[in-house]
């Protein structure tokens, strides 16, 4: 951990509005795009992010952290994501556009402690998925893009590209089976 970061934590466990407003134009861009990618939803999105820097500043004194500022709130978010998710299918709300049963259904098994879920958001893990991602053939490749990036219905997409929506589904279904695939390692 460099002394950037322990000064940030210092900082942010003895309550520095600075530090704290730091973090929050650093980090919020960022974690709501994270975020969309499982959700779908810019909104919902900027609620789970929202929650998680209210609730790290609520909790500011008795935060441990011992990685990374950055893997910190995203291991926040990523289990903010998760619990929604579960909250979605047990209560049978049908708000978020749950088509991709594949990542769906990863997320939702995934069982990992504190420890292993640090390292996932490192820069190696983010320059694999970019690899990862950079890997698929062409058409699979844009409509990931757009659909996980640009934030497209698979509707849209079809009507962008001229190509029937089963293609979408059935891309992005590649698309998340070879990502998932490629980045199991690290789960």
């Amino acid at each position: 951990m460099s002394l950037r970061e322990k000064e940030l934590i210092s900082g942010l466990q003895l309550g520095n509005k600075a530090t704290f407003d730091f973090l929050f134009r650093s980090y919020y861009s960022g974690l709501c795009s994270y975020a969309n990618i499982y959700l779908k939803s810019p909104d919902i999105s900027e609620e789970i992010v929202q929650e998680v820097f209210v609730r790290l500043w609520e909790r500011h004194c008795k935060i441990l952290i011992h990685t990374s500022i950055r893997a910190y709130l995203y291991q926040s978010v990523f289990n903010g994501c998760i619990n929604y998710l579960k909250s979605v299918q047990t209560s049978g709300f049908k708000h978020v556009d749950l088509e991709d049963v594949s990542i769906r259904n990863e997320l939702l098994s995934m069982d990992l402690s504190d420890n292993e879920f640090s390292n996932i958001f490192s820069e190696e893990v983010e320059k694999d998925l970019e690899s990862a991602i950079n890997d698929l053939p062409d058409q699979c490749r844009k409509i990931f893009i757009l659909s996980r990036m640009d934030n497209l219905t698979y509707g849209e997409i079809s009507e962008l590209l001229k190509v029937s929506r089963s293609t979408v589904k059935t891309q992005m279904s590649r698309a998340m089976s070879r990502i998932l695939k490629q980045m199991k390692k690290y789960f």
